[in-house]
């Protein structure tokens, strides 16, 4: 499948006729022939900067340009796709842009259509296996026939040792900073009988928020429909979670009121994916094979708040018997960040050897291992 060529152009909001109700804000955009000869289906995501430099869509992210998408299905060339006060915007709508001059870039995220192992049939990026995101991919490879699988089984926590480093929310009860089982909504927590306070989801190490779980939220809506944003909320719940009727992911909670599906959270649990779940409900069989083997690492001050799930695993542990196993956990103090390390990445290699090594089968000549 080729890939459409993103369009540069430039864009004046004036004050006086764009942004008033009797003349909404309307930019269309024309896919040319040479640029896709037959019906296109996808995403389109008008990236508006204020800059032409860097292009606009080579800093797509909750903190870069303006955007606004639509579906496409099967558009045909030359045929106008219409991005308009309708369309929904990051981080906000077109028509609450202030007035400006911008510089706007038209950008398709292309979808094949894929035949599901269970019937359904779905349309979606794909790529040639190379981890690209949409608005820089050099092409898409067809693909003819897919099985829903979630790759790396991380419920299986009785190989060899496994070293957590900065790992993604392994407790569900701190998904980041949602209890995804007992609260209501993920994007505010209530403060008092009438107020309430947003929920971060990116902060530095000094305590700032910098970006909102409703920010990321309408983000990642804005670039795809049906989960298909590519993005690290989807991501989790295209692994995690189930699948739809439609053969899509359903969605943890609504990206635009941040209403959590306990249903999506229950299944996500009960298909082990929380891990210190699936440990404690596990642990009379899993326990005895885990003794020695899990080591974890987490800045105190992680961006992503991932340490406070990291706690709540070595609570656990704490509490566990037959056996009683606790572990090392390591945490970086005081104000270490996600990219905090306990140990540089050669020492950490070196000890994944020794470890793999040292589980080897009896007889096993693993001399051949260290080149």
């Amino acid at each position: 499948m080729r890939h459409v060529p993103p369009l540069l152009i430039a864009l004046s909001i004036l004050a006086n006729t764009p942004l008033r109700a009797s003349t909404p804000p309307r930019i269309v955009v024309t896919v040319a022939r040479s640029a896709h000869a037959g019906p296109l289906t996808g995403r389109l995501v008008l990236a508006i900067a204020k800059a032409a430099r860097p292009e606009p869509r080579l800093l797509l992210s909750p903190r870069g340009p303006a955007l606004f998408a639509i579906d496409i299905d099967g558009l045909t060339p030359g045929a106008p796709a219409v991005i308009d006060g309708q369309s929904l915007g990051y981080p906000r709508q077109l028509g609450e842009l202030p007035p400006g001059d911008y510089f706007a870039q038209a950008i398709v995220n292309v979808y094949e259509l894929v035949h599901r192992a269970d019937g359904t049939s779905i349309w979606v990026h794909m790529n040639d296996g190379s981890v690209e995101f949409f608005n820089n991919a050099a092409g898409h490879r067809p693909r003819k026939r897919i099985r829903h699988t979630s790759g790396v089984d991380v419920r299986r926590l009785s190989a060899p040792d496994r070293d957590h480093a900065q790992p993604d929310p392994i407790d569900f009860t701190r998904y980041q900073m949602t209890n995804i089982y007992t609260d209501s909504n993920a994007f505010t927590v209530p403060s008092g009988p009438f107020t309430s306070v947003e929920r971060g989801f990116q902060r530095t190490t000094d305590g700032q928020t910098v970006i909102t779980t409703r920010e990321l939220s309408r983000f990642e809506a804005v670039l795809g429909s049906h989960g298909r944003s590519g993005y690290q909320l989807e991501a989790w719940e295209a692994i995690y979670g189930p699948v739809g009727a439609d053969g899509y992911p359903v969605p943890l909670w609504d990206k635009l009121t941040g209403r959590i599906d306990h249903a999506v959270a229950s299944s996500m649990r009960d298909s082990g994916y929380d891990l210190r779940a699936f440990a404690e409900r596990r642990w009379p069989q899993i326990g005895a094979q885990l003794v020695g083997k899990l080591h974890f690492s987490a800045g105190d001050m992680d961006d992503y708040w991932l340490n406070l799930a990291v706690y709540r695993f070595q609570d656990f542990l704490k509490t566990t018997a037959n056996p009683h196993y606790e572990e090392d956990f390591v945490y970086g103090r005081p104000m270490k960040g996600h990219a905090w390390h306990s140990d540089t990445w050669a020492n950490f290699i070196r000890n994944v050897a020794a470890a793999i090594k040292a589980a080897a089968p009896a007889g096993e000549n693993t001399a051949a291992w260290s080149y």
